[in-house]
């Protein structure tokens, strides 16, 4: 039976200790899902217009930033938050399994054999799953199931790395508390979950050296008009493919934590937190299963 349970600094959930340092994520969040829902055009236009101006301000509030890196971070969390809210708030906690599931080889199994479960939802692997790799070490990841008017499905997965969201004063930290992971199409259904990742993974690298190159140009531009130089904070993206070794393991072990879901609570319906998508709740809430 889930568990409800509230949002608090030092939560073994990352979910829940992102909503507890963060008091803007409730309100923007549920903004997003509302905007988002209507179709690309409002979600980039609620995005570029509304959420990066609003996140500043909400962080210029709380401290004073030495640089973008902590705003950049939180545009892309504040998404991910809010499909989690919107998915119901559900927590699966899987810390117990990690070990097995990490064992069990699944990069050819195909895209349509991996269940859904839910639209949006955590999956919380706990502190000896294994997936580390020089600094970065995973205690959970957001999974999403993206599908929009007119775009192509995708898998979306935020992995959140061990104690990260547990800072009120994450306003300090230069770069921010991004998560990292990646966007994977899931178009073709008959693709290996291997394959899906690499092909992914290797388009979003070469927009992203396109994109790059165009911000390179601006910020000479205005290096130039202005006579000073331009703070600029590395995207997570442009670390993808340094990143590939670990977010192999990571999507491995999301596919086998699916299938384990999918297996084992069959025919259930999963309850999803009391208010846990409403902007105006006095407490975040979270529905945990402990498997």
């Amino acid at each position: 039976m889930p568990k409800l349970q509230k949002m608090r600094t030092n939560s073994i959930y990352g979910p829940l200790r992102y909503a507890a340092t963060r008091p803007f994520a409730q309100r923007l969040g549920t903004e997003f899902n509302f905007q988002a829902a209507i179709g690309k055009t409002e979600r980039f236009k609620f995005i570029t217009e509304i959420l990066h101006s609003s996140v500043q301000s909400f962080i210029a509030q709380l401290g004073d930033p030495i640089g973008p890196g902590p705003a950049q971070a939180e545009i892309t969390n504040v998404q991910t938050f809010g499909s989690f809210m919107k998915g119901g708030a559900l927590i699966f906690d899987l810390s117990d399994h990690v070990s097995t599931l990490l064992s069990t080889d699944v990069s050819t199994v195909p895209l349509w054999a991996i269940p859904t479960i839910a639209e949006s939802f955590y999956i919380h692997f706990g502190r000896n799953d294994g997936l580390e790799q020089e600094n970065v070490s995973i205690e959970g990841v957001f999974v999403t199931w993206f599908q929009g008017k007119d775009e192509p499905q995708r898998l979306i997965l935020d992995f959140v790395k061990k104690a990260q969201f547990g800072r009120f004063d994450f306003w300090r930290i230069e770069e921010g508390e991004p998560c990292f992971g990646c966007s994977i199409d899931t178009s073709r259904p008959d693709v290996s979950v291997k394959d899906a990742l690499e092909r992914s993974v290797h388009e979003i690298v070469e927009h992203n050296k396109v994109m790059e190159a165009q911000i390179a140009e601006v910020i000479k531009r205005t290096e130039a008009l202005h006579g000073k130089p331009v703070v600029s904070v590395p995207t997570q993206v442009s670390q993808l493919e340094s990143q590939l070794p670990v977010l192999r393991r990571g999507l491995a072990l999301v596919a086998n934590s699916l299938l384990y879901l999918g297996a084992t609570r069959a025919g259930e319906t999963h309850q999803s937190a009391r208010d846990g998508g409403s902007s105006n709740a006095p407490g975040f809430a979270a529905s945990v299963m402990v498997c």
